[in-house]
């Protein structure tokens, strides 16, 4: 029983991490920068995690996801 009540108690944290302004901020910033990915990549007909990196400013991470999102979307 003690394992559940973690459980409801981890899930209610992640709930108001989820809610917070900071996440919903992240999220605007990534669907700017999504936005922004898509332009580039139309513009200049590349798609690397490199590329984005680089025009972006961001880490690979960040534009890997990027990358995989766009694919994911059909953009390239």
């Amino acid at each position: 029983m003690d394992e559940v009540k973690k459980l409801q108690k981890r899930i209610e944290e992640l709930e108001k991490i989820v809610n917070s302004s900071a996440f919903v901020k992240d999220k605007e910033f990534m669907d700017a920068l999504y936005e922004k990915a898509k332009e580039l990549v139309k513009k200049y007909k590349k798609s690397s995690a490199i590329f984005l990196q680089t025009k972006l400013l961001i880490d690979f991470e960040r534009a890997k996801n990027l990358v995989e999102r766009l694919k994911n979307d059909g953009v390239i």
